[in-house]
C-alpha cells in the first residue's frame, strides 16, 4: 500500500508544475479512500482507437473537428467579428483538411505531424487572424 509521501516523488517528476502537484494531491486526499484503493481506476490504455479501432477513431476525430469548426463559426457570429475572423475559420478548415489527409487507417507514420504539430499551427493561425480582426476593429484606418 502506497502512502502519500511515497507517491509524491514519482508524481512530481511527471506532473512538473508545483501547482498541478498540489491540486492532484488535494483531490487525491479528498476523493481517494484512505485505503489507497481507487475502485474507478483500472490500469491499461483507455482510448477511442483502442475501443473503436483506428478507422472509426479517425472518423470520430473528423466529426469532432467539424463540431469545432461549427463552434468557431458560432464564435465569429455571436461576437460579431469581421472579415479576418471569418478568414481565420476558413484557414482552420483548410489546415484541418490537410491534417486529416496526412493520416489514414493504414498509414499512421505521420500521426505526430498531423495531430500534434498541426493542431499547434492551427491554434496560432487562428489566433493571428482573430488578433488582426480585433486590432483592425480597435484602430480603423
Amino acid at each position: 500500500m502506497a502512502t502519500e509521501s511515497s507517491r509524491v516523488p514519482a508524481l512530481s517528476s511527471s506532473v512538473g508544475h508545483p501547482a498541478a502537484l498540489l491540486l492532484h494531491q488535494a483531490l487525491d486526499a479528498l476523493v481517494a479512500p484512505r485505503s489507497g484503493i481507487r475502485p474507478w481506476y483500472r490500469p491499461g490504455l483507455h482510448s477511442i482507437p483502442r475501443y473503436c479501432g483506428i478507422g472509426k477513431a479517425l472518423w470520430i476525430a473528423r466529426l469532432l473537428h467539424l463540431s469545432m469548426l461549427f463552434l468557431l463559426a458560432a464564435l465569429v457570429w455571436v461576437f460579431g467579428l469581421g472579415t479576418f475572423a471569418v478568414l481565420g475559420v476558413v484557414a482552420v478548415l483548410a489546415l484541418l483538411a490537410y491534417e486529416h489527409s496526412l493520416v489514414s487507417a493504414r498509414d499512421l507514420t505521420k500521426l505526430n505531424a498531423a495531430f500534434f504539430t498541426m493542431n499547434g499551427i492551427i491554434a496560432v493561425v487562428f489566433f493571428v487572424f482573430l488578433a488582426a480582426d480585433l486590432l483592425l476593429r480597435a484602430h480603423p484606418s
